[in-house]
């Protein structure tokens, strides 16, 4: 008896489920203090009490029984709340964009980028239901991931003289934005308004998303070269980038 561990209590938000034996599945929450990784018995279940509070993209309230040896099974859920919206597929495509970056990018080791990212997963899975332009909800995203991870862009000056005026585009070899003066073949150009949207996300706190003028056109080659950066930094490669394409 002396060796019972408390239970645990937790809210947070599903971001993976690999099914195992029978109708288990091992979940992965991410939370305001990192992520959390435990075993849910009969979650499958189409009779399980759990199976809503244990989908994927479900905010939830969660008490676990902590065993020998720290490992966590899940005893009772609630839903909170749920970001599926499986009749939008512009939704649906950069909620599986996000979950994969979150998947991909963070483990349970890294608790400070998991607390850095956690106020942008809800607030850009807020902005979706809320009717935001989708791609420009996976560009701000993608810009606060690169951040938490600490390979963010400078997307204030420019990188090789640092000046802030005359900004023309951008450069992922140099890391940043590129003004006139410095611009050369290999740097992307980008139009005013792609440049004001990344500037204000790159400032923007987790509230403030719904504030920034949403983009409406030439997205999705910006999110390509953030794509090619992320794999060159860290080897990541994101596959629900092509699903974007057709948003």
């Amino acid at each position: 008896m002396g060796n019972k561990k408390e239970d645990i209590k937790l809210e947070g938000l599903l971001i993976r489920k690999i099914p195992c034996k029978d109708n288990d599945a091992m979940l992965t929450i991410i939370t305001s203090d990192g992520l959390f990784s435990f075993y849910g018995r009969g979650v499958n279940k189409i009779s399980s009490k759990n199976i809503a509070s244990c989908s994927l993209l479900s905010y939830s309230s969660f008490v676990l029984s902590n065993q020998i040896g720290n490992k966590l099974s899940l005893k009772e859920s609630n839903l909170i709340k749920s970001y599926l919206k499986e009749d939008d597929f512009g939704v649906v495509g950069v909620s599986n964009f996000i979950l994969e970056l979150l998947s991909k990018g963070l483990d349970e080791d890294r608790v400070e980028e998991c607390k850095n990212i956690y106020p942008y997963v809800l607030s850009s899975l807020n902005a979706l239901l809320n009717g935001y332009h989708p791609l420009s909800v996976a560009l701000f995203f993608f810009i606060k991931y690169l951040d938490a991870l600490g390979i963010g862009l400078n997307l204030t000056n420019c990188v090789r003289c640092n000046k802030k005026e005359a900004i023309v585009g951008l450069s992922y070899i140099d890391g940043g934005f590129i003004c006139k003066n410095c611009l050369n073949e290999a740097d992307h150009k980008l139009n005013v308004e792609t440049l004001k949207f990344l500037h204000y996300s790159s400032l923007a706190k987790s509230n403030q998303l719904e504030k920034i003028p949403p983009l409406k056109n030439g997205i999705f080659p910006v999110l390509e070269g953030f794509s090619r950066f992320l794999y060159d930094e860290t080897g990541i490669d994101i596959k629900s980038l092509k699903l974007l394409k057709v948003i």
